[in-house]
């Protein structure tokens, strides 16, 4: 039969044991969310910068030179 201090000893175990698990619980789902977040915002920030280079070359100063010098000797 066990005593009532080692019922207590147990119990507290149990309690601290519990505290523990869910602290790391909590730091774990908010590293693994904050990496999700960095990896999808990655993802983005690689489109943005595809549209931006696609868009400064469409929109180049020297095709929009070509194109005046061509199409002002055309006329």
């Amino acid at each position: 039969m066990t005593t009532k201090l080692e019922r207590v000893a147990t119990l507290v175990f149990m309690v601290e044991s519990l505290v523990v698990y869910g602290y790391v619980l909590a730091i774990s789902l908010g590293f693994a969310g904050r990496m999700s977040g960095l990896l999808v915002a990655d993802y983005y920030q690689g489109q943005g910068v595809a549209m931006f280079k696609k868009y400064r070359i469409w929109r180049s100063p020297r095709l929009c030179r070509r194109k005046l010098s061509d199409n002002s000797s055309i006329g």
